[in-house]
């Protein structure tokens, strides 16, 4: 009553007051914030008619401020899950290119060789289209299954006290003719020297993935250099290559689900989950990192990866 008395004897003496914030208390004990402003009610005569105050009550105001809270972020989840239904569409659109075009070229190769009426050339060469076709094949359902797992944290590591050096010269020898069909070279530098706890097939999936992705994306005729050394501590392993390169503001895209960096008028082959999966691998599996750098587009990009010789057993 004492701070109310007050208010009014300011609204008599500047003939208004600011709004100010209460907690006033109902019977009940419940506290209720309001606000309160008031003002002086003069007639013609400048004579003092009366003085009106005004308590607003703020409870209601406060409830439209979370339903907004809470409509923007239903909205904003909505807008989400549309980019979700976008990408899942795209994917299985962009899976079903995918597998359309290696099991035609299988059926259709096959077809040839079943007829019978082919020199010995021919026969190899055909049979030849149908192994790689298969692999890429393989391939492609490979990636979805380890995908798969890893969203649902299935996916299996067995790590081995092992040498790296040996893995990356098995993925390097993998590669071989994939590079010798584009007239390319593959230099491996082998500096780490040293064992250290990881799971070998993982690893060499990583290492054979960064080195497709190396061939894919260059022209023919380049060098791709692959190198491992010891730097804090653990095994850095980086892939370097002359090709296409990767704009700044696709640099960490390339990481994420189904993203790929060409469109669709330069396609290749791919679903784009080879680096996601690597790095998933690498940093989840190994307790590393992964990383990129490129200096641009036309510039090549050199992919790294780092696993800590401290790591035990996976752990």
């Amino acid at each position: 009553i004492q701070r109310a008395t007050r208010r009014f004897g300011l609204i008599m003496k500047y003939g208004s007051v600011k709004e100010v914030s209460l907690t006033l208390k109902t019977k009940a004990g419940e506290e209720i914030e309001v606000s309160f402003n008031g003002a002086v009610i003069r007639g013609e005569g400048n004579q003092l008619v009366g003085i009106m105050g005004i308590v607003r009550d703020l409870r209601e105001s406060k409830l439209m401020h979370k339903l907004r809270e809470r409509s923007e972020r239903l909205e904003k989840a909505l807008e989400e899950l549309k980019k979700a239904d976008k990408v899942k569409d795209d994917f299985l659109s962009l899976v079903g290119h995918e597998l359309r075009t290696p099991l035609s070229n299988i059926l259709g190769y096959a077809e040839y060789l079943a007829e019978g009426d082919l020199d010995e050339k021919e026969k190899n060469e055909f049979n030849q289209v149908i192994y790689q076709e298969a692999r890429r094949l393989a391939r492609l359902v490979n990636e979805i299954l380890d995908m798969s797992r890893l969203e649902a944290g299935r996916l299996v590591y067995h790590y081995v006290l092992q040498p790296l050096d040996p893995v990356l010269e098995e993925a390097v020898n993998s590669l071989k003719v994939e590079a010798e069909q584009k007239k390319m070279r593959i230099h491996l530098k082998t500096g780490f020297g040293k064992e250290l706890w990881f799971d070998r097939d993982r690893i060499k999936q990583v290492v054979v993935n960064l080195l497709s992705n190396a061939i894919k994306y260059s022209e023919s005729g380049k060098e791709i250099w692959i190198e491992s050394k010891e730097v804090d501590k653990g095994a850095l392993v980086s892939v370097r290559d002359q090709g296409m390169g990767i704009a700044p503001e696709h640099q960490e895209k390339v990481f994420e689900k189904f993203h790929r960096v060409e469109d669709m008028e330069h396609h290749s082959q791919g679903a784009g989950l080879g680096l996601p999966i690597a790095k998933r691998i690498i940093e989840e599996g190994h307790q590393g990192r992964m990383w990129l750098e490129s200096e641009g587009l036309g510039k090549g990009s050199t992919f790294y990866f780092w696993i800590s010789v401290a790591m035990k057993n996976g752990r």
